[in-house]
């Protein structure tokens, strides 16, 4: 976990306008904060959005079983990473399990020790199914991945995926080197380019071309007798 005010130093110690041993006076930090919105704005209009990781709770009910998304501060996240329950300074495992084996489960009304979830994804709200249900009042700790929105604060905290705090730090001090009468290095332009390349690869989704007379084996409505066409 870093802060945007720790962020915005490195950019600033990488364009080349702050000292190792000097400090962000408020004038140069609140410029390159909103340098920094502004840069991250642009990246989700390329389709680049800036994801950040962050550790939530909400406080279960014995013999509740159901929890909806709006017990977050910050309400129904993009998706969940991990999760636990914790009681009494122990931390319990909880396993995510999809829709199909939380309908196996034919007496789902076991108060024990939760170590499986489904996690309805609807909207507006989602919802956490748990099995078994919590007999006491269990903490249930996540990490929450959730878009960076701006405006970020310089005492923000964030919890950022790998990758991603090299790519901002790197794209930023090439952003605002000539804010300081600074032109960027051969060398910075390279780690920006490179920083950049691995969050696209890691988002890149690739798509998959079904056609009516293909050979998809993966598709069931293409079972001819002969593949090929």
């Amino acid at each position: 976990m870093t802060t945007v005010a720790v962020i915005i130093q490195d950019a600033m110690y990488a364009a080349r306008v702050l000292g190792q041993d000097q400090t962000v006076s408020s004038g140069d930090g609140q410029l390159v904060l909103r340098r920094l919105n502004r840069m991250l704005d642009s990246w989700s209009n390329e389709k680049q959005l800036i994801y950040s990781n962050d550790q939530e709770s909400f406080t279960m009910t014995a013999g509740q079983q159901i929890y909806s998304t709006s017990l977050l501060a910050a309400g129904r996240p993009i998706a969940i990473n991990s999760m636990r329950v914790t009681l009494n300074n122990i931390d319990y495992p909880v396993e995510f399990i999809d829709q199909l084996k939380w309908n196996s489960i034919s007496y789902k009304l076991v108060q024990a020790i939760p170590n499986q979830c489904y996690y309805d994804n609807a909207l507006p709200d989602a919802n956490f199914y748990f099995y078994p249900i919590p007999y006491a009042a269990f903490t249930c700790v996540l990490y929450a991945q959730r878009v960076l929105s701006s405006p970020l604060l310089m005492a923000t905290d964030l919890i950022l995926p790998p990758g991603y705090e090299a790519a901002i730090i790197a794209s930023l001090a090439v952003d605002i080197s000539p804010s300081f009468g600074k032109q960027p290095t051969p060398a910075m332009l390279l780690e920006k380019t490179e920083t950049r390349a691995v969050i696209k690869r890691t988002n890149y989704v690739p798509l998959e071309m079904v056609t009516p007379f293909g050979n998809n084996d993966s598709d069931i409505s293409n079972a001819f007798l002969y593949k090929g066409f």
